[in-house]
């Protein structure tokens, strides 16, 4: 809880700075960069998008300085260390310890390389909304990414919550009101793929925590939550390893508790910016 009490400040001060909420990234492949910047132009995660909010700012400039497409090797094998280290915050303390993990993913990394060895993880998600994660199909680069029609499928009305992909959302977008609509929560996880490197897969727990939008950083209100459980791979769940509960920080920077059989349609509806339940 005190973590996402952290982030709840950093989620506004990013608005404040920008005019809208920490941006979801581009999709499974994309890592951060940090020379494109904040939003729709940045392809990786909304956990990069808040380290200058969490006083990680050199972490955000640590590899900056080499703009352009396409990423040169080198560049590419920095931005792959970033994605090896850690952040205390973004860990849970009930789960496991804030280190990097061997990877189990099958992905094909596009502006970053992996070398094999271990990466950071998260187990804080942002709310895309009430439909499935899903996996963007792309045909995207740096130099033509300013429009969805490199992002197939994905278009601005398509995700209905805060943090998607190349969401750009500000206060006045969440018309349900701050205080109703998810913006990060827990996600669930197969306790078996805690510590990776083990046969247990986690598709929402593969590809690092820099990684664009997919289900190792945001999750959808429209699947229940749950606790922890062997043999699940929940992609678009949220849940937690807590005895009967997961936490939630809401739009306004709020957090609380929510017990894991939270009503199904009470779930959905606190996920959506603009689904005008509240005057239903």
């Amino acid at each position: 809880m005190n973590n996402l009490r952290n982030l709840g400040p950093a989620f506004h001060q990013h608005h404040d700075t920008h005019g809208f909420f920490p941006s979801g990234g581009w999709g499974s492949g994309w890592g951060a960069d940090p020379d494109q910047g904040f939003g729709r132009s940045q392809p990786g995660s909304w956990l990069f998008s808040v380290l200058p909010y969490i006083e990680l700012q050199t972490l955000t400039d640590l590899y900056k300085g080499s703009p352009g497409w396409p990423v040169g090797n080198r560049k590419q094998l920095r931005l792959g260390q970033l994605m090896a280290t850690p952040v205390e915050m973004f860990y849970c303390p009930s789960r496991r310890a804030p280190l990097a993990y061997p990877a189990k993913g099958r992905f094909s990394p596009q502006n970053w390389r992996h070398g094999g060895g271990p990466l950071a993880r998260n187990d804080y998600v942002g709310c895309l909304g009430s439909i499935s994660v899903g996996m963007p199909v792309m045909n995207a680069t740096y130099d033509n990414h300013d429009s969805y029609a490199q992002f197939k499928g994905y278009d601005e009305n398509y995700f209905d919550g805060v943090v998607f992909a190349r969401s750009e959302i500000s206060i006045r977008q969440i018309s349900d009101g701050t205080s109703n609509t998810y913006m990060v929560g827990e996600k669930a996880m197969n306790p078996d793929a805690y510590f990776g490197g083990t046969e247990a897969v986690d598709f929402g727990d593969d590809e690092g925590w820099l990684t664009g939008h997919n289900g190792d950083n945001v999750r959808s209100s429209g699947w229940p939550a749950f606790a922890d459980t062997i043999g699940t791979n929940p992609y678009n769940n949220w849940g937690s390893a807590h005895a009967g509960i997961f936490h939630m920080m809401f739009a306004d920077g709020s957090t609380t508790a929510l017990s894991l059989d939270i009503d199904d349609d009470v779930h959905l509806v606190h996920g959506t910016r603009a689904g005008r339940e509240i005057n239903q």
